[in-house]
């Protein structure tokens, strides 16, 4: 076995010969095959002068061989390099188990498209390990021999897809990145009958996206799609048996409903086994677009991880769908201002024994007339551990009971100093809050007499004993110095489990006034 630093002399020393020479390589290849130390490869060859190089072990345990292709290179170093190169390469006994094969703007794709084509003519037995495929094709140029990209380049690049899989007999993810067309990905999916994960990603805006044909195999478990931004996606019927991971990035919600259409049971679409479902929807959508009903009727009995990011004003975003008790995650990312986001929703009666969290992370609008609707009972949040508000004036006056235990509170809209150090009193157990706008009158003495249940206290003696962390933003006022030390001194009494407490661009250290 060679050491690893004479193995980098021998590459570093082929390269720097002017010309290559058909044995030399032979020789080089040959030495480097029978090392067993060799774990990761790469190979800028395809289209420019030759590289490889070796990684420590210890450093490239998950590395994989890599196919590069690059702008300069003569038809006979082309030739040498696929046919030779590879050859004793593909029979490398350490050979990783992720194949990532980048094209970056070469200058001619159907000669790169013949090369990899003579390439997979050399696979052999060391290319069956691998169950990885990362194809990523990343074209600013659309050009072959200064004209348009034609549909027979189209079809080219499908076949060498096609025989890249056939020749990855147990290839199980497949992850396709930028410019493919739909001839290439209704043939390959289509092949795909034992892969379990599959990610898609339309990088190119000019490639129009029409996957109606596919059809997505029973052992798929793992389905990630991400459309283009511009044209209007078409969407394919997702096969519901055993998906656990589903993911639909940059979609429009007229396109959403056929997706789950269950051709067995047309009325209620079954997610058997499917635990996380994320939605994004199109950024570029219309706002005279009708976001109403996107989901309908959707059966999800082992969901535990639900996310929604739209960029426009949903009023119903998801409708007479039934949801487990058992959810984990539930986050709804949407503008301010939107409405009913979520409507009539069934979470089998008696989620509050298993949500453990609703929306907790910052930039998260949540709207608030969404909740008479969508958990019925003021006692439903009695086990929410955190939460966040927008449009907090659309808050009933009995909401304050649903917070018996709430622990965490993030507060993005408009609120009165009164109304604020209400519910700091109507919530023992909270333990941080941040309200970032809170309005107050002129007089400090709406600060320091809380309206509490309709009764005017002027001796509240204790806010709260458990808050322990505090931040308020207050919203176009100017406060004087008395005004905010009165204020504070306020606070920190009332409130003795206070750790820390900010008041944006007056962070306060409360041992100042211990």
């Amino acid at each position: 076995m060679l050491p690893h630093n004479i193995v980098q002399m021998i590459v570093q020393y082929v390269l720097d010969t002017p010309a290559y020479n058909l044995e030399e390589w032979k020789n080089m290849l040959s030495i480097l095959a029978v090392c067993r130390r060799w774990r990761a490869l790469a190979l800028p060859c395809i289209f420019g002068q030759v590289f490889i190089s070796t990684l420590p072990p210890g450093l490239c345990q998950h590395a994989s061989p890599e196919l590069y292709s690059e702008s300069v290179c003569s038809e006979d170093n082309i030739k040498l390099v696929s046919n030779i190169g590879l050859i004793t390469i593909c029979n490398c006994r350490q050979m990783p188990k992720t194949l990532n094969i980048r094209i970056e703007n070469p200058q001619n794709i159907i000669s790169f498209i013949n090369d990899i084509d003579r390439i997979l003519n050399t696979f052999s037995v060391g290319w069956k390990n691998i169950d990885t495929l990362e194809f990523n094709i990343m074209l600013d140029e659309l050009t072959v021999n200064n004209s348009n990209l034609t549909e027979d380049v189209d079809a080219n690049l499908t076949l060498c897809t096609m025989r890249i899989v056939d020749a990855l007999p147990n290839i199980t993810h497949i992850e396709l990145q930028g410019s493919f067309k739909n001839i290439t990905c209704v043939t390959l999916v289509n092949k795909l009958v034992n892969c379990y994960s599959l990610q898609l990603q339309y990088l190119d805006s000019s490639f129009p996206l029409s996957i109606t044909a596919l059809q997505f195999s029973d052992k798929l478990e793992h389905l990630s799609l991400e459309f283009d931004n511009e044209n209007e996606p078409t969407m394919p019927y997702i096969p519901a048996c055993n998906l656990k991971y589903l993911s639909l990035r940059n979609i429009k919600n007229t396109s959403i409903w056929g997706s789950f259409y269950n051709r067995e049971n047309p009325n209620y679409i079954t997610f058997n086994k499917l635990k996380q479902l994320c939605l994004t929807f199109n950024p570029n959508m219309s706002e005279d677009a009708d976001p109403t009903i996107v989901f309908r009727r959707l059966v999800f009995p082992a969901l535990t991880d639900f996310s929604v990011e739209i960029s426009w004003h949903a009023r119903h975003l998801i409708s007479r769908s039934v949801f487990p008790f058992h959810i984990k995650m539930l986050r709804v990312i949407c503008p301010r201002g939107g409405v009913m986001v979520l409507v009539d929703v069934a979470f089998n009666t008696t989620i509050r024994r298993g949500i453990t969290q609703y929306i907790s992370n910052s930039g998260v609008y949540a709207n608030l007339p969404l909740i008479p609707n969508f958990l019925a009972g003021p006692a439903c949040f009695a086990r929410h551990a955190s939460f966040h508000i927008d449009a907090f004036s659309q808050i009933t006056d009995d909401a304050a009971i649903m917070w018996t235990n709430l622990k965490e509170l993030t507060i993005d809209s408009k609120i009165s100093l009164k109304k604020l150090m209400c519910l700091i009193v109507e919530m023992p157990r909270l333990i941080k809050l941040e309200a970032n706008y809170v309005v107050a009158n002129n007089s400090v003495g709406d600060i320091i007499q809380p309206n509490v249940n309709g009764i005017k206290r002027s001796n509240v003696s204790l806010l709260s004993n458990s808050i322990q962390n505090l931040s308020i933003c207050f919203y176009n006022m100017q406060y004087t110095n008395n005004q905010k030390v009165r204020f504070i001194e306020y606070i920190v009494k009332r409130i003795p489990s206070l750790q820390k407490l900010t008041i944006p661009k007056y962070p306060i250290d409360i041992d100042t006034f211990s």
